[in-house]
């Protein structure tokens, strides 16, 4: 029977020190010789230097330049400085010649232009060599009407440059001279805008005969024909004024009878002497050239004549500029013979007309409507050489303007 193996407890308990020349326990790497390490660093310092030399090459490969071999092609020295660089100019094409219309039309447009510059000439020479409004406050004034929400875009915009704000917020309503107010609502925002940022500035409201339609001079005759009237306008509009703080009142009554033209100055001078002891201005709107109206009348009961200094050309009539300048020119030197410098205001209009090709009355536009107009259709906006207005042609569905 074999014998049992002994326990465990009994297991020789000799350890690897104990026989180090045995050759079953040497380490792999052991060398007693000392010969394998030179070789290993010299190995070792070999692929240090290779790697060294290719990271060089490598950098130097992407720093320097590299040399291309040469084509030994002639120089270009005999080429213009610049030709390699600059395309050849093209020839420009030979100049039409003009058509007899063309060569008429150039020559009426240099003919008008040389009227233009002497009237300039004649105007200012006609001026006065010394400013009579030297030592006297020159007024810019910004109309406000409710109807255009670009009017409170502008005024919020030009504020702080205006003098004085006059606002289209009263409308004669009959003969009997009651007056109607046009959008509180709008008035009251427009006037609390102002005021929060200019307490003392000056608004005046302005009243007309307008009744959203057309220019009521008949019922505006009739009006100035009765004295109570007259005198129960007078009152709304101090009441009114008074009411508001407002610093005056403009007069805009358009449309106005020959015949009526005595009474409208005598309301003239009765408001005016209601409103001078307040210290309230009173001005009147004005046709630029119209012989019914008394210049010199109105001028002596009131404090400024405002003077419309367009519609050169009118819906009603013939295609042309709002207010050449030419025309504009001419009616400025008729009123300063009839009007003083400092009760003359000139009011410039900033509206467009759009005429229909085929002699169809022209529907009037507001200047963002016409621009508007001119960049949906791609018509270019340019300014007339002569009457110095801006201009454009266009076409649209129904009609070319």
């Amino acid at each position: 029977m074999p014998q049992p193996s002994p326990p465990l407890a009994q297991a020789d308990s000799t350890t690897l020190a104990e026989f180090p020349d045995s050759p079953e326990i040497k380490p792999v790497f052991f060398d007693p010789t000392n010969k394998r390490w030179p070789r290993l660093r010299a190995g070792m310092t070999l692929v240090a230097v290779v790697l060294t030399v290719l990271l060089g090459g490598l950098l130097f490969s992407i720093l320097a330049s590299p040399a291309l071999p040469t084509l030994n092609l002639p120089g270009a020295s005999f080429l213009p400085q610049g030709a390699h660089a600059v395309p050849p100019i093209p020839a420009l094409a030979p100049a039409r010649t003009l058509t007899h219309r063309e060569r008429a039309f150039e020559k009426t447009k240099i003919k008008l232009a040389r009227a233009r510059d002497r009237d300039l000439r004649q105007l200012l020479a006609q001026a006065p060599q010394a400013d009579p409004l030297a030592d006297k406050k020159q007024l810019a004034i910004g109309f406000f009407v409710n109807w255009d929400d670009s009017s409170m875009t502008s005024l919020k915009q030009n504020l702080g440059s205006l003098d004085m704000v006059i606002a289209e917020w009263l409308h004669l309503v009959d003969e009997d001279g009651l007056l109607r107010e046009d959008d509180p609502t709008r008035q009251t925002h427009a006037t609390q805008y102002i005021r929060d940022r200019r307490p003392d500035f000056a608004i005046v409201p302005l009243v007309n005969n307008w009744n959203g339609k057309e220019w009521e001079g008949a019922k505006l005759a009739n009006m100035l024909a009765k004295p109570a009237a007259r005198a129960h306008v007078i009152e709304q509009l101090t009441d009114y004024v008074e009411r508001h703080r407002f610093a005056g009142v403009s007069i805009d009554f358009e449309n106005i009878p020959a015949k009526a033209q005595p009474n409208f100055q005598r309301f003239i001078a009765e408001l005016y002497a209601a409103f001078k002891p307040k210290n309230w201005s009173v001005s009147v709107n004005v046709p630029a050239s119209d012989p019914s109206f008394d210049y010199r009348k109105l001028t002596a009961s009131a404090d400024y004549l405002i003077l419309m200094i367009y519609d050169e050309h009118w819906s009603t009539g013939t295609p042309g500029p709002i207010a050449s300048l030419p025309w504009f020119a001419k009616a400025l030197r008729q009123r300063q013979h009839d009007i003083p410098a400092d009760k003359m205001i000139v009011a410039i209009g900033n509206y467009a007309y759009d005429w229909q090709a085929g002699g169809h009355p022209a529907e009037e536009r507001t200047y963002e409507e016409a621009v508007l107009i001119a960049k949906e259709s791609e018509g270019v906006i340019h300014l007339d050489p002569v009457s110095l207005n801006p201009t454009f042609n266009y076409a649209d569905d129904k009609y070319t303007s």
